[in-house]
């Protein structure tokens, strides 16, 4: 993931690629992986540093799809994963020790 949105826990991708789309759509759970660097208070902080021109397909994933469209009946990852996992590190590859 390019970002994190700390108010909402929404990741954002680069999602231009195809097979990018799909991996965060076609498995029953998405594991995001995040630098805690690219963490961001909001989307006001984001915007600003999105760029069309290199990125012209941009993701903001909060969390798996709701809809109640069928039958009035919640369903949850009707159109994508059931779960999302953000796994945020600090980019250097040391164990951390809980």
């Amino acid at each position: 993931m390019e970002w994190g949105l700390a108010d909402t826990g929404t990741v954002v991708q680069d999602a231009t690629d195809p097979a990018l789309r799909l991996v965060s759509t076609l498995p029953e759970i998405h594991v995001a992986l995040l630098p805690a660097s690219r963490i961001l208070p909001g989307l006001a902080d984001v915007v600003p540093k999105l760029d069309p021109g290199r990125a012209p397909y941009i993701s903001f994933i909060t969390g798996p799809s709701r809809t109640a469209d069928i039958e009035r009946v919640l369903t949850i990852g009707a159109h994508g994963p059931v779960r999302l996992v953000v796994v945020v590190h600090d980019g250097t590859g040391a164990e951390v020790t809980p």
